[in-house]
């Protein structure tokens, strides 16, 4: 049995099998199948994926519309004596339909679903404590958050418990929940809602739960996959942690669809007594739907788990122009889709379809105002990588946008910054439509300018740096720009200096001035002192122009009437 504090748990001799199965002698007490989801962000009607199958070869495929994912999940359900639907947080924020109808849908869709227990994300306070009250009172289920003291908010005191316990035929299961300790930094949680050490607090109430007697523990995390590893080694008493907010793909056996994941699925890890924790993550936007069946014994140890997350999918596929696929190709995939575990062509649930019909309409209308062509892919990404040196090449035309409009309306304006996080998506081949520069740009931010001498700029660009690398988790920090660019070196310990910076002065790059005072424009987030700006909470010249992110990048697009590839700024080592 477990004690906290101490060793908790008996060492498991562990099979690892081809189909991922891990067994031991020990029968299970409890068989319990996790279903989980996390980050979202309102895509309702799912997100386009390329993927390789062994035979047909690349293919465009719609992925986790929330019609499929309630038939997928209704019939795993169906199929095991107990189960357990997770959603590791972030709903809020991401697509036209949080923009136009705030968080109803997410609340339609997830009660529909039956969700069992949420855990809050930091884009849950986009729309600040209030924001995030009306979404709590129109669930149904309950919210877990352990790190975060709500009681000095009138909003938001007495909606979310830091934990809950599920019974399954006398054997009860714990589910704590945790968010990123950054929050206050990248959201808008406001001066009331307290955040609290992720590690002491999931010990605390591992510890309050053990000595009720619950031994069977999971942890809803919202923290990073980075920061749930460490978790795991910190503590003792969990079994389980579903984690979210990095977006993180897991599961090696995706790389077969021509995908990248960053760990196996799941993931484990040694807790601080040598027990082992489970590590699961759903990547995003339910992309993929986690799966994990786990069996207990009385101890509250596991004793053997099979892992079987999937991606889920609907009609029609695609090919690479984001054309839809003749009838023999469809077939051809079909076949091969049938053959696959990875992946499901699954048909959407008819009443969530229905209620979302109306809601699908209004948004299609954004869909069909064409505004311009993109003449190429353009991928966004945090962080520069070996594959993409020169990082986000959707940040480029944002932060060249942002440099042409307010040169046009206040002149002498030399620097744009933006941060990562606050772009959303990629800019797909073909025609641009209002809708895809909403989904590009959803956070409706405005535009900033500073007064900033070349020595301050070079300060906030080390500061975004420096956050990006050492503290976040999900890199929304990394800093683009135009009008400049910028050589940064990252050193052993994950500190960044910048080596040298230069200006664009009509067509030629020259050294940046440490004395010389530039106009800089950035967004309205960062220009608040988040993501690590922190210069800018001590600058009190900040102009806001009003200017809406996504109303001055619609311009830009229909004013340039072709979208390509710009000038690299970014030059990482």
């Amino acid at each position: 049995m477990k004690l906290a504090g101490t060793v908790l748990k008996v060492i498991i001799i562990l099979f690892f099998l081809a189909a991922g199965v891990v067994s031991a002698e020990t029968d299970s007490l409890l068989n319990l199948t996790i279903i989980h989801l996390n980050d979202t962000h309102s895509y309702i009607d799912g997100s386009k994926e390329d993927i390789k199958l062994p035979r047909f070869g690349h293919v465009v495929v719609n992925i986790g519309e929330a019609g499929a994912l309630a038939t997928k999940i209704a019939q795993i359900r169906k199929g095991v004596r107990h189960s357990l639907f997770l959603h590791a947080g972030d709903m809020a924020q991401g697509t036209l339909y949080y923009n136009e109808f705030a968080s109803k849908l997410n609340v339609c869709v997830f009660n529909y679903m039956d969700l069992e227990v949420f855990a809050t994300g930091n884009h849950e306070f986009d729309r600040k404590p209030e924001g995030y009250a009306e979404f709590l009172k129109g669930i149904l289920f309950p919210v877990v958050t352990a790190n975060a003291d709500f009681t000095n908010d009138k909003h938001l005191n007495g909606f979310i418990k830091p934990y809950v316990i599920k019974e399954y035929d006398g054997q009860r299961v714990g589910i704590i929940g945790l968010i990123t300790e950054e929050t206050p930094k990248i959201s808008f949680s406001g001066e009331d809602v307290q955040f609290l050490d992720n590690i002491q607090t999931a010990q605390r109430y591992i510890n309050e739960l053990l000595q009720v007697g619950v031994n069977n523990i999971i942890l809803l995390t919202h923290i990073g996959y980075d920061e749930d590893k460490a978790l795991a080694q910190s503590i003792t008493g969990a079994d389980i942690i579903i984690g979210g907010h990095s977006h993180t793909l897991l599961g090696e056996e995706f790389r077969a669809l021509g995908l990248s994941p960053e760990g196996a699925y799941p993931t484990v890890i040694k807790d601080k007594g040598g027990a082992n924790v489970l590590i699961v993550q759903a990547w995003k936007w339910g992309k993929v739907l986690g799966v994990i069946d786990v069996g207990f014994d009385k101890g509250g140890n596991v004793t053997k788990y099979k892992a079987r997350p999937v991606m889920v999918t609907t009609e029609p596929f695609f090919n690479k122009m984001n054309e839809p696929l003749g009838a023999l190709d469809t077939q051809l995939v079909r076949k091969e889709i049938a053959e696959n575990p990875l992946i499901e062509l699954t048909v959407s649930d008819y009443g969530l379809t229905d209620y979302l019909k109306p809601y699908r309409e209004k948004v299609r209308g954004f869909s069909e105002n064409v505004i311009g062509w993109a003449k190429e892919k353009l991928i966004h990404i945090y962080v520069p990588t070996p594959a993409n040196p020169t990082g986000s090449q959707v940040a480029t035309v944002v932060t060249d946008a942002m440099l042409w409009k307010t040169r046009l309306l206040y002149g002498d304006v030399s620097i744009a910054l933006q941060n990562a996080g606050g772009i959303r998506a990629d800019i797909e081949l073909g025609n641009m439509t209002e809708a895809q520069v909403k989904s590009i740009l959803p956070f409706k931010n405005t535009l900033y300018t500073f007064e900033l001498t070349g020595k301050e700029i070079k300060t906030v660009l080390e500061q975004a740096l420096n956050h990006t690398f050492q503290s976040s988790s999900t890199y929304g920090s990394f800093p683009y720009v135009s009008g400049v660019r910028y050589y940064a070196k990252t050193n052993v310990d994950k500190t960044v200096n910048i080596t040298a910076i230069d200006i664009d002065s009509n067509g030629k790059w020259t050294p940046l001035s440490p004395s010389k005072t530039y106009t800089l424009v950035t967004n309205s987030y960062i220009a608040r002192g988040k993501d690590g700006y922190d210069l800018f909470k001590g600058k009190n010249n900040g102009k806001d122009t009003g200017l809406l992110d996504s109303t001055v990048f619609t311009e830009y697009v229909k004013y340039k009437g072709k979208i390509e590839l710009g000038r690299q700024h970014v030059f990482l080592q």
